[in-house]
């Protein structure tokens, strides 16, 4: 398959989940305030600040997602080993003792 076929692929994937991850957030977000009705105009602007402005967290997942959307892009390009470890690290269970029989 030629490379620029393989990044339109890749591309429009990544947008796609983007777009529908946002969608999702929002709907349940939305259905979350309502319950608590707090669903109105002053709430969702706070909302949108906390995401959006710095260093809100649907801006550095916007911001990892244009680096993916970059021609050439591997995740190899970017050193997180360390990262990796310490998802590990949290996924092992503590050791225990046997019990005694």
């Amino acid at each position: 398959m030629p490379r620029w076929l393989r990044w339109s692929l890749r591309s429009i994937a990544m947008l796609s989940a983007g777009v529908r991850f946002h969608w999702i957030v929002f709907r349940n977000t939305a259905d979350l305030l309502a319950q608590d009705s707090k669903n109105d105009l002053a709430t969702w602007r706070r909302l949108r600040s906390y995401l959006y402005d710095y260093p809100g967290p649907m801006r550095l997942i916007a911001r990892g997602m244009v680096a993916y959307l970059r021609p050439g892009f591997h995740p190899w390009q970017h050193d997180d080993r360390a990262l990796a470890a310490r998802a590990l690290a949290s996924l092992t269970p503590p050791l225990i003792a046997p019990l005694p029989r």
